[in-house]
């Protein structure tokens, strides 16, 4: 066998063991099975959905109180006697007692005291630059009076 062919061969034998390396790397795993034993019983379904509910006609009502309407169980055309009981009105929470709510007051009251004491560091730092300033511009006028300050580099540090 010549030089030639053996090359061939050597690159055939490499192409295959490439190509069955690929194959073998693309294969899917296989898929795990629960294998069960078949047996008669009752069958149960359960299933939750949510609904909406459009009335054909909104009436509004008003009450002397916030509150929440209960349902009432009255059918129109049913027979309504003097003082009887149609509607209940179920008072609202109070929106302090909502642990939400106060955390997020709770939350609402931190921010503003950092927020004011940031201002009150902001206030600080600008009263010492204006006393900085303000003593700068005295030696500029005691040397503007001399005359070893020009009357621009006077005016810059009154105008800071």
């Amino acid at each position: 066998m010549s030089v030639k062919h053996r090359r061939w061969i050597v690159a055939a034998v490499a192409v295959a063991a490439v190509v069955a390396a690929a194959w073998w790397a693309l294969q899917s795993a296989p898929r795990p099975l629960d294998v069960v034993a078949v047996t008669r019983g009752p069958l149960v379904q359960r299933f939750e959905e949510e609904g909406r509910t459009q009335l054909p006609r909104r009436w509004v009502l008003t009450a002397p109180i916030a509150g929440t309407l209960r349902r009432i169980d009255l059918l129109q055309g049913d027979a309504v006697k003097a003082g009887q009981l149609v509607a209940v009105i179920e008072p609202l929470q109070g929106a302090l007692l909502d642990p939400a709510n106060r955390t997020r007051l709770l939350a609402e009251e931190q921010a503003a005291q950092a927020s004011m004491q940031a201002a009150q560091q902001r206030l600080a730092a600008a009263q010492a630059d204006a006393e900085l300033a303000a003593r700068d511009a005295g030696r500029m006028r005691a040397l503007g009076a001399s005359g070893v300050v020009s009357v621009a580099a006077l005016d810059e540090v009154e105008a800071r």
